[in-house]
């Protein structure tokens, strides 16, 4: 799933963020959507991580990324796809961890400079060699 789609679990529906527009209302809608979402994927990534099922903890480490990046919360962005690289290459799922760092490169693009520097040296701090090419 690239950046311009997003699982909305409370609707079943792919959605488009792209297309959101309207009142604050509706604004402060999906920003508790959001938060529903984040809640229900730190759940599932806690019984992931508990019973050790790496490759679900990955994707749901990648999924906190984007939602994290949805909400221009850049950093954290960063922090939750190192963490999904890491654990898919763990799993040897190379795909994974491409996407990923897919990812990682277009939140990285879309943030403001002042975020730039500290996701540059989270991915530095996990050794995953360098920063993937800009974004096309």
């Amino acid at each position: 799933m690239g950046l311009t789609t997003i699982w909305e679990p409370t609707r079943g529906a792919l959605r488009d963020p792209g297309l959101w527009c309207g009142t604050a209302s509706q604004f402060e809608g999906r920003k508790r959507e959001f938060v529903v979402a984040e809640t229900w994927y730190c759940k599932s990534l806690s019984i992931s991580e508990k019973r050790g099922i790496e490759h679900t903890a990955a994707a749901t480490y990648g999924q906190l990324g984007i939602l994290a990046t949805l909400q221009e919360r850049y950093e954290q962005a960063a922090l939750s796809y190192v963490r999904s690289i890491s654990a898919f290459l763990k799993t040897n799922d190379e795909h994974g961890a491409a996407q990923t760092a897919h990812n990682f490169r277009l939140a990285f693009d879309a943030a403001n400079p002042a975020s730039r520097e500290p996701m540059r040296q989270t991915w530095q701090a996990a050794n995953l060699g360098e920063l993937p090419a800009e974004a096309t």
